[in-house]
């Protein structure tokens, strides 16, 4: 079984993501780096950009979001790699559309980027009331992640051959960022932004750079 490691920020960004939104569909772009080496740079996962909660059909806001991600990505030497979602519905493990078809776009760009046939993009699914409940918790398993890959019949569902993990040691920093973002009387509130609220208010920074800088 191959394994997906979640560095600390993307784990707790995307894991307050889908907290801050527990009853809608919210979904983001997986980042890597933009390596030759195919048989780990799509699989090595160093940041994320939370997109939309709510409707995530909407294809013009959806190309907007990625078109721009993109951009912010390959300045730092990045890609996006693949894409998470968590859905409204309990037991629900089909990526939105939108999410599907970007897998596939993102498959095809990462074959020709590294001339190899045997690579694929791949999704993560965030159970939102697990993770919830794991970062409210004492101690307990903070991966509430699953890998989402392409099964034989073309479709994108969670994975029985890989898994994902936090970084070895971190789990605890990713409980600690996320309880900050359900708690609202924390003295030191984390707060994520994706692109519903950043076309609402250009203000709010869809990269949420305090995610990055901020300590658990």
């Amino acid at each position: 079984m191959s394994t997906v490691t979640l560095r600390e920020l993307v784990a707790s960004k995307a894991g307050a993501h889908a907290c801050a939104h527990p009853t809608r569909t919210v979904c983001g772009a997986l980042i890597g780096p933009s390596s030759a080496d195919a048989s780990t740079s799509a699989r090595d996962v160093v940041d994320c950009a939370p997109m939309f909660h709510g409707d995530v059909t909407t294809t013009p806001y959806f190309e907007i979001a990625l078109e721009q991600i993109e951009t912010w990505a390959s300045r730092e030497g990045r890609t996006i790699v693949g894409a998470y979602y968590a859905n409204a519905r309990d037991g629900d493990e089909t990526p939105p559309a939108c999410v599907a078809g970007t897998l596939d776009t993102l498959s095809a760009r990462l074959r020709r980027a590294f001339g190899k046939e045997n690579i694929d993009a791949f999704g993560m699914l965030i159970d939102a009331t697990s993770l919830e409940r794991v970062a409210t918790a004492k101690d307990g398993e903070t991966c509430a992640f699953r890998v989402v890959e392409r099964d034989a019949e073309g479709e994108w569902t969670p994975s029985e051959r890989a898994r994902a993990t936090i970084e070895t040691g971190r789990e605890s920093a990713v409980r600690a960022r996320v309880r900050r973002t359900l708690d609202d009387e924390s003295t030191e509130p984390l707060d994520v932004c994706d692109f519903d609220d950043h076309f609402d208010d250009l203000s709010k920074d869809w990269r949420n750079p305090s995610f990055a800088s901020s300590s658990a």
